[in-house]
């Protein structure tokens, strides 16, 4: 059921913490103080049917599914999408968030941002790779020899151009703040 609060979608790899649920939980107050409703991807019903699920014996590739379409019918009913970006397993997003990102961007609604790690891209990558940079016919290149994308931004120019002000937040509240003024 829906209210009249504006709807926030949470993304970001929160989900794959060891206290999800009290995490998300602690999000999800933090939204309601702010006059939002948060809508975490991993709440207690989610969990409870992947459980089920999975206790049934559903492949994984199933529950992988009903994972997706869980998700992205949550986003859906949301107004705006508030995305950590920090990195996760790589020098750079989460891959589900950036996606959800971008759903939300090609839905229309508003995109929020934070990170707590507001190295450039170019910073990461190089401690990423532990490598030093070549540069090529005035390019920077990667020990793989890729371009590295140098614009001074947080995350790829994707990620962070989509974001409302293309400003991304130091942390979850000043994120939270943004998003909730700008629904207001």
């Amino acid at each position: 059921m829906r209210s009249d609060k504006p709807r926030i979608y949470l993304a970001g790899p929160d989900v794959f913490r060891v206290d999800s649920d009290t995490h998300g939980a602690h999000l999800i107050q933090l939204c309601a103080a702010h006059g939002v409703t948060g809508v975490y991807p991993a709440d207690n019903d989610m969990v409870a049917g992947i459980n089920a699920m999975l206790r049934a014996g559903q492949p994984p590739s199933e529950v992988a599914r009903a994972i997706f379409r869980a998700n992205a019918d949550r986003l859906r009913t949301c107004d705006a999408v508030l995305a950590n970006i920090d990195p996760f397993r790589s020098p750079g997003a989460d891959n589900g968030t950036a996606w959800e990102m971008g759903m939300a961007y090609g839905l229309g609604l508003p995109v929020f941002a934070y990170a707590s790690d507001l190295r450039t891209t170019r910073e990461k990558i190089s401690n990423w790779h532990c490598a030093p940079f070549s540069v090529q016919d005035g390019i920077t290149r990667d020990r793989d020899g890729m371009m590295v994308e140098d614009f001074g931004e947080v995350d790829n120019l994707m990620l962070t151009c989509s974001v409302v002000g293309e400003r991304v937040h130091p942390d979850f509240l000043s994120a939270l703040r943004a998003a909730a003024a700008h629904l207001a």
